[in-house]
């Protein structure tokens, strides 16, 4: 059967089922991954701004259309007056001509601030999706998907180029940073997040959920530094953050190590 894009209630479903849902605003929604620019987008909100903006401009074009048609009568009983009757008249259509520029002119700011309130909402919810995507393709639990997003967001530049999304990450100057693992290349958002963000976020992490009181989200036993693939949360702790995203990360790669931490 085809599964719903939002439930007000999970009850009935299956398990298997169940899992595909994730709760929002008090429902729950289908997780549908993105391909090639095209998911699962709520744009409720967008499209009753544009419904709005669309009443509000044919209300106004209404209104232009009623000051023609009286601005067309009044220039037609003026080619019938006589001339010195016709200075009255004149006034009457100049003060006409000048209300119908002044509200094409309300008519216009009105459109152009419905057209940039709409690319906004749609950008910012295109520039969410995106970082989203890129976290959970980074193995992000979904409570990570919560409060990882605004750590990646002022790391990244947001552009829309011949339709499709692009996202840089850029220095605190704004300027795009360079790839570590492929030189030449700018820095992607998955790279930025392996090395930068995961280390110190290692509990949003799938694989890395909490095992037991007073730990940081690892299992396992043992003391000293490194042994084998497992170093001590003390040891790993202590080191400089590049070490440990090299160390849990392979810098040329992009891949895990494989290099768990376990409590002391």
């Amino acid at each position: 059967m085809a599964l719903k894009a939002k439930l007000n209630t999970l009850d009935g479903l299956s398990e298997e089922i169940k899992a595909e849902y994730t709760e929002s605003n008090g429902k729950f929604v289908l997780n549908v991954e993105a391909v090639d620019g095209i998911g699962l987008e709520d744009v409720t909100g967008l499209k009753k701004v544009k419904d709005e903006a669309i009443q509000g401009r044919d209300t106004l074009k209404g209104k232009l259309s009623d000051m023609e048609t009286e601005l067309s009568k009044l220039k037609r009983s003026n080619a019938e007056l006589k001339a010195g009757q016709s200075g009255e008249l004149d006034e009457r259509i100049g003060t006409l001509k000048a209300e119908l520029q002044a509200l094409h002119q309300v008519e216009l700011k009105a459109v152009a601030d419905e057209r940039d309130s709409f690319k906004t909402e749609l950008e910012t919810t295109i520039f969410d999706s995106s970082l989203k995507d890129v976290l959970v393709e980074s193995g992000v639990t979904a409570k990570g998907l919560k409060y990882l997003p605004g750590e990646l967001k002022p790391h990244v530049k947001f552009e829309r180029t011949d339709g499709k999304t692009v996202l840089h990450v850029v220095d605190a100057k704004g300027n795009i940073r360079s790839s570590v693992a492929k030189p030449g290349e700018s820095m992607s958002v998955a790279e930025f997040f392996k090395t930068e963000i995961a280390p110190d976020n290692l509990e949003f992490l799938v694989g890395n959920g909490q095992a037991g009181s007073g730990s940081h989200g690892f299992n396992g036993a043992g003391s000293g530094s490194v042994s084998g693939k497992t170093i001590t949360e003390t040891k790993f702790m202590s080191m400089p953050a590049k070490e440990r995203a090299s160390l849990l990360v392979n810098p040329e790669t992009g891949e895990s190590t494989g290099v768990q931490v376990i409590n002391d």
